[in-house]
C-alpha cells in the first residue's frame, strides 16, 4: 500500500470516529516515537492517536485496521536498509496549501512523538540531532507565499525531502540499525 492511499483511508477512517488526529501529524507521532529504542509500542502509539475518542462498531474496526498495517509498515520502512522510508502526505493532486500543512502537522506530530518516547535532553544529543529537531521546529511553521506559485511547489518538494532524511537521521543516530550479521564462518576449514 503506497502511503498517498493510506493517507486518504487513514483521513476518512479518522473522520468517520471523530478524531481530532490528522494522518500526517498521527504518521509523524509514530516516526518519532520509532527514532527511539522501545519508543513505539503499537498500543501506545495507537492510544496517542485516538486520545480523547472512544470508537466503536466497523468504524473502530476500520480504523484499528489501518493504524496497525500503518505502524507495520513503519516499522518495516524504517529497518529497511534501502531507505523506503516515506512520509505518509497527501497525494500530489491536492492543494499545495494542504500539502504544506500536513507537512508541518508531520513535523509536529514528530517532534511531539519524540517527546512521549522520552528524547534525552538535547544537550546529550549529537549536533546535527539538535540542528535537525530545531530546522523541523522551523518547519512546522512553515508559510507559503501566496505570488510564487511554481517556487512554492518546488520549495514544497526540497523540504517533503530534508524532512524524509532528517527523520532518518534522527533515528540513525537514536536507534541505529543492526549490522547484519551474515552468515557464520566456517570454522571447520584450518588455513
Amino acid at each position: 500500500m503506497r502511503l498517498e492511499a493510506a493517507y486518504d483511508d487513514l483521513q476518512e477512517a479518522l473522520a468517520a470516529i471523530n478524531a481530532s488526529s490528522h494522518p500526517a501529524e498521527a504518521h509523524g507521532v509514530l516516526c518519532g516515537m520509532s527514532a527511539l529504542p522501545d519508543g513505539a509500542d503499537k498500543a501506545r502509539w495507537i492510544a496517542q492517536v485516538l486520545s480523547g475518542t472512544q470508537p466503536s462498531g466497523d468504524a473502530a474496526k476500520r480504523v484499528l485496521a489501518l493504524l496497525a498495517g500503518l505502524y507495520d509498515q513503519v516499522q518495516s520502512q524504517l529497518d529497511d536498509k534501502d531507505l523506503a522510508f516515506d512520509l505518509l502526505l497527501p497525494p500530489d493532486e491536492e492543494a499545495l496549501e494542504v500539502r504544506a500543512d500536513a507537512l508541518s502537522q508531520w513535523c509536529q506530530g514528530f517532534l511531539y512523538g519524540l517527546g512521549v518516547a522520552g528524547l534525552p535532553e538535547l544537550s546529550e544529543l549529537p549536533t546535527d540531532v539538535r540542528e535537525v529537531l530545531t530546522d523541523l521546529g522551523e518547519i512546522a511553521r512553515v508559510e507559503l507565499d501566496p505570488e510564487s506559485t511554481e517556487d512554492n511547489e518546488s520549495a514544497y518538494a526540497e523540504l517533503v525531502e530534508y524532512v524524509r532524511v532528517a527523520a532518518l537521521l534522527v533515528r540513525d543516530n537514536l536507534h541505529p540499525l543492526k549490522p547484519d550479521a551474515g552468515p557464520a564462518p566456517d570454522k571447520s576449514t584450518l588455513h
